[in-house]
């Protein structure tokens, strides 16, 4: 029951951050407390990057013009929307893969020391990011 209620306020506090940055308001708040608009802005992800772009835009911020954006993770939405985002593709079944075979080998050998992973990205640059 203890860890169950830890749980329960992991989860909402990670849907009241999925929230907020899943509207554009919120973002252009935070974004506005800044002392200075940045001239670029590196995104954790392409959710966060394409709702950010929506706030500038519903703002009359220009993408790139004013503010240069670039997200993470290459989803689809990327390339469809004006101006597309410029992004890092991950090779995500590869690290489905790689995760998998990390558990399994785990599970396997416990007290093996533990390795770091790396896999490779691709930049997919676009307008979002061209001046």
């Amino acid at each position: 029951m203890y860890f169950h209620g830890k749980c329960d306020g992991v989860r909402k506090t990670f849907d009241e951050i999925q929230t907020a940055y899943g509207d554009p308001e919120w973002l252009y708040t935070q974004l506005k407390q800044m002392p200075v608009m940045p001239d670029a802005l590196v995104c954790a992800n392409d959710f966060l990057a394409l709702n950010v772009m929506t706030a500038l835009k519903q703002h009359g911020l220009s993408v790139p013009g004013d503010v240069m954006l670039t997200g993470f993770d290459g989803t689809p939405q990327s390339s469809i929307v004006e101006p597309a985002l410029t992004t890092a593709t991950i090779p995500s079944s590869d690290i489905g893969r790689l995760a998998a075979e990390a558990l399994l080998d785990r599970m396997e050998t416990p007290d093996r020391p533990f390795h770091r992973v790396y896999v490779a990205t691709t930049v997919e640059l676009r307008g979002s990011s061209e001046k």
